[in-house]
């Protein structure tokens, strides 16, 4: 298991989040399980998505540690009037950040 300071090391240490967000899985050479899970939630309906977003926490937990999870206040699906795909946001730090990715 690769410890906390490691993978903190690979991102930006201004925002963890932000970074893991914008960060595939698979994009880093011999961390083929690291980055985000969305693809998980593509083509899914809004239902369906809804009970997939505890899979994202659930990542987040599992690349950055407990430590940066605990700051995580809510993860919430967003629509956009008039476009088609939703956005995953993820609040956090006492409500004081956002970290926002489509799901395309």
């Amino acid at each position: 298991m690769v410890s906390n300071e490691y993978r903190l090391s690979i991102l930006s240490e201004y925002d963890p989040i932000k970074c893991w967000l914008d960060t595939p899985k698979g994009y880093y050479v011999g961390m083929p399980d690291f980055g985000n899970n969305l693809f998980e939630l593509q083509f899914k309906n809004q239902r369906n998505v809804r009970l997939k977003l505890h899979k994202i926490l659930d990542k987040i937990e599992e690349d950055l540690g407990s430590d940066i999870a605990n700051i995580v206040d809510s993860i919430e699906l967003v629509k956009v009037e008039n476009y088609d795909n939703f956005f995953i946001a993820i609040i956090y730090n006492n409500s004081k950040n956002v970290a926002y990715k489509e799901i395309k």
